[in-house]
């Protein structure tokens, strides 16, 4: 994946964040309220790398309305209430995934499908919080993993994913930038 900065247009970039900048942006356009919800353990190394994609969004200032932004850290379930609140039509999903690729792969992922990976190590399955959300606020939810190397106890991501944290929060910046015609 290629350095993205928010100024970047998506021509500017090369054909995998191409393909995952037109895949966020088709999933957030049209959206009323979005939250985004960053799923980790930062004690197990690459688990964390949805918190640090947090943190990294929150260094780049408050994310224009209509977003909420949400730390749930290894219980996701624990965040319905705040979810519900917020009336979402659209959420976004950020937690670590071993697909079987490359470290540092990221993928946009329909929730039905994440049956077939291997996901983070949070108490809830995403699968039933998927088909709790589903069935009670019958919004639009994705997922956005990033393939991890190492998940064993320690701090500190793999050098392999130490550039995506910012990477991600920039292209996630710049899309909900452009589709709420938001300066940058």
């Amino acid at each position: 994946m290629s350095r993205i900065h928010p100024s970047e247009s998506p021509e500017n970039l090369d054909k995998k964040s191409q393909i995952l900048w037109n895949k966020l942006k088709a999933f957030f356009t049209g959206a009323k309220n979005i939250v985004i919800i960053a799923i980790g353990n930062e004690m197990r190394r690459d688990d964390g790398i949805g918190i640090a994609i947090f943190k990294k969004l929150k260094d780049l200032g408050p994310l224009p309305s209509p977003f909420l932004l949400l730390n749930t850290g290894t219980t996701p379930e624990n965040f319905i209430r705040p979810i519900e609140s917020w009336n979402p039509s659209h959420l976004l999903i950020i937690d670590a995934v071993d697909m079987g690729e490359e470290p540092g792969e990221i993928e946009l992922i329909q929730m039905d499908e994440i049956h077939n990976i291997t996901v983070s190590t949070h108490k809830m399955s995403l699968a039933l919080l998927n088909k709790y959300l589903m069935s009670e606020l019958k919004l639009k939810i994705k997922f956005l993993g990033i393939q991890i190397k190492d998940v064993s106890f320690g701090e500190g991501l793999s050098p392999e994913l130490t550039q995506i944290p910012t990477r991600v929060a920039q292209l996630l910046r710049s899309i909900l930038n452009e589709i709420t015609h938001h300066p940058i």
